[in-house]
C-alpha cells in the first residue's frame, strides 16, 4: 500500500480565513448601513430641484400669458403641464394639489401638508421635522415664492 497524503486545509488556515472576513464585514457594513439615509437625502434634494424648476416655469408660463395679477386670496389659473395650476404673482399658490400639480409629483414617497406654507415630507425619515422641504406663497409682486430644504434628518 502506498502512503497517500491527505489533503485539506489546516485548522489555523480556516481560522484566518474566518478572521479575514470578520474584519472586511466589520469595515463594511457601516459604509452600507447609511445607504438608506443618503438615498432618502438624495431624493429629497432632486424633489427640491424640481420644485425650483417648476416654479420658473409656472412663473415663466404665468409671465407670457399676463397672469402676474393674481393675489393669494385669489390666485389665477395657469396652464401647465397639460393642468391648471392656480398661482399667486405668477407663482404656484401654496397649496398640495398646485404644488403636486406644478411638479406632475406622484404621492408615493412623500407626504404633502398644510396650507400656506406647505411642508413636504419623505416618507420613513429618521426626522420627519429635518427631512423635509417647505414651499411658501409669493405674498407680493417684489416678493417670490420661496422653498427650503432640510435634509439633516434623512
Amino acid at each position: 500500500m502506498k502512503n497517500q497524503k491527505q489533503q485539506g486545509f489546516t485548522l489555523i488556515e480556516l481560522i484566518m480565513v474566518i478572521v479575514t472576513l470578520g474584519i472586511l464585514a466589520a469595515v463594511a457594513i457601516p459604509k452600507f448601513a447609511n445607504t438608506q439615509a443618503a438615498a432618502r437625502a438624495a431624493t429629497l434634494q432632486g424633489t427640491f430641484g424640481a420644485l425650483n424648476s417648476a416654479m420658473s416655469i409656472v412663473y415663466s408660463q404665468a409671465l407670457m400669458s399676463n397672469q402676474l395679477n393674481g393675489t393669494v386670496a385669489v390666485p389665477v389659473n395657469v396652464n401647465v403641464l397639460g393642468g391648471v395650476v392656480p398661482t399667486a404673482f405668477g407663482y404656484p399658490v401654496a397649496t398640495s394639489a398646485a404644488v403636486q400639480q406644478a411638479l406632475n409629483l406622484t404621492i408615493g414617497n412623500f407626504t404633502i401638508a398644510g396650507a400656506g406654507p406647505i411642508t413636504i415630507d419623505m416618507i420613513g425619515a429618521t426626522t420627519p421635522a429635518t427631512c423635509r422641504i417647505t414651499y411658501t406663497s409669493a405674498v407680493s409682486i417684489a416678493v417670490p415664492a420661496t422653498a427650503t430644504i432640510l435634509t439633516a434628518g434623512c
